[in-house]
């Protein structure tokens, strides 16, 4: 799993491969010098859901490429502490969103104006984007 290359640049390190037994996919266990010990509230968990958002992706790479001259380790705490402020600040509210849409489209569904239409088409695909983001959770 580790390359020579890597064991060099972190001889301390160990990388150990962990078994699942309900997935095709095998979690990683990346064990560094002076390792950790973490209350479960301390403990960061990535949501599968956040990766619906459509800026993700541009907040992980921002904000990996911005940190020079840090450990992998402090990288990886670094982000953890900032994904997390992330989610408090650009994850929706998935049980608001839902009444908040679910009542609009009540409020819209009896008109018959092409403005309403299109309207009530927007609010079901934003509803339904938020049923999607609860599934994927």
């Amino acid at each position: 799993m580790a390359n020579s290359d890597w064991k060099r640049l972190f001889p301390e390190a160990t990388l150990t491969s962990l078994t699942a037994p309900m997935s095709d996919h095998v979690p990683l266990l990346l064990m560094c010098k002076g390792g950790l010990s973490l209350s479960n509230s301390q403990r960061f968990r990535f949501e599968n859901k956040w990766c619906l958002e459509p800026n993700l992706p541009n907040v992980i790479r921002d904000f990996w490429l911005n940190l020079h001259g840090v450990t992998v380790t402090d990288r990886l705490t670094a982000m953890s502490e900032s994904l997390s402020i992330w989610a408090l600040y650009n994850c929706r509210n998935s049980n608001r969103s839902k009444k908040d849409l679910q009542n609009q489209i009540s409020i819209i569904q009896g008109k018959r104006d092409s403005g309403s239409i299109a309207k009530l088409f927007k609010i079901r695909k934003e509803l339904a984007d938020v049923l999607l983001r609860e599934e994927v959770h």
